[in-house]
């Protein structure tokens, strides 16, 4: 019950927060975090904004993490050991994702995702600029380097003017549920277009990392923070993996009902399949206050 009272509340603030009008870049000092679904079979993708920033959610979420890795002016610890926060993804945000579902005609079994943020302003010194991204089950960062991390953040300001700004689904439009955009080969959007000069999520969601960030639908995924440990381009940077004193922070994609989907962030034991079913009874509260107030 702790579990759905903090949901819920998280559900009534979000009712009651303004709407980004986009997805906000890195080079804004600390973009906000989104998701990114997609098939690469029929090159169709689906990109979500999850209406919170980088830094914000880091505070909130990752309770064991090293003194001043937040930003140069805060790192002492905060937040609950049990943090949870759930988006709906049915009715989110001018129909987005029934286009994504429509594409992929019911056959889900290609779909892979990752969640990632990023803060690309600031010097190259210590954790002046990071990144914070899923990390696809048994791949290894060990490789990870300073430079990737200027590198992402860079490429994740062009991949936001895509999806904030490319054709009739411009993410700028749907401001309902801070944003969402589908996107095609045909769209000239999709996520995970090959060789593009904006898009950084080529290489299974990684295309300026050694490995990849990206798993199925069913797969839980930790969550990292990289930031730059030094001036020094090839030295590898400070990393921090979200998690409390007994638990790992995972993402997941949960379909509790049939058709609907949400995606999850536990610091505690995953929630039984009843437990999101409750939990998105309520988040369908948000997406109607929400339709109502853009009505």
């Amino acid at each position: 019950m702790k579990f759905i009272h903090t949901a819920l509340a998280a559900a009534t603030l979000a009712i009651a927060a303004p709407a980004f009008a986009g997805l906000v870049p890195a080079g804004s000092g600390d973009s906000e975090i989104f998701l990114v679904m997609y098939d690469d079979n029929k090159q169709v993708s689906y990109t979500f904004d999850l209406g919170v920033t980088s830094k914000t959610f880091r505070l909130a979420a990752d309770i064991t993490r090293p003194t001043g890795t937040i930003s140069p002016t805060t790192g002492v610890a905060s937040g609950t050991d049990g943090y949870s926060r759930s988006w709906a993804f049915d009715g989110a945000a001018g129909g987005e994702f029934d286009k994504f579902m429509g594409a992929l005609g019911g056959d889900t079994s290609a779909v892979r995702w990752f969640v990632a943020g990023a803060d690309g302003l600031g010097s190259a010194q210590l954790n002046q600029r990071s990144i914070l991204t899923t990390v696809s089950n048994g791949a290894s960062t060990s490789g990870m380097s300073n430079q990737a991390i200027t590198n992402a953040a860079g490429t994740f300001d062009a991949y936001a003017i895509v999806v904030n700004f490319s054709g009739d689904e411009a993410m700028l439009g749907d401001t309902g549920m801070n944003g969402a955009a589908f996107g095609s080969i045909a769209l000239g959007n999709y996520a995970m277009t090959p060789n593009d000069s904006a898009n950084f999520l080529g290489n299974d969601g990684a295309g300026q990392y050694n490995f990849t960030t990206d798993n199925g639908l069913g797969e839980s995924s930790q969550f990292v923070y990289f930031g730059r440990s030094s001036t020094r381009a090839a030295e590898a940077p400070v990393k921090d993996l979200f998690n409390n004193d007994q638990n790992i922070g995972l993402f997941s994609i949960a379909q509790p009902v049939q058709g609907q989907y949400a995606l999850q962030y536990n610091l505690a034991a995953v929630p039984e399949p009843g437990t999101y079913a409750l939990l998105i009874a309520g988040l369908a509260l948000v997406g109607a206050a929400a339709r109502r107030r853009k009505a």
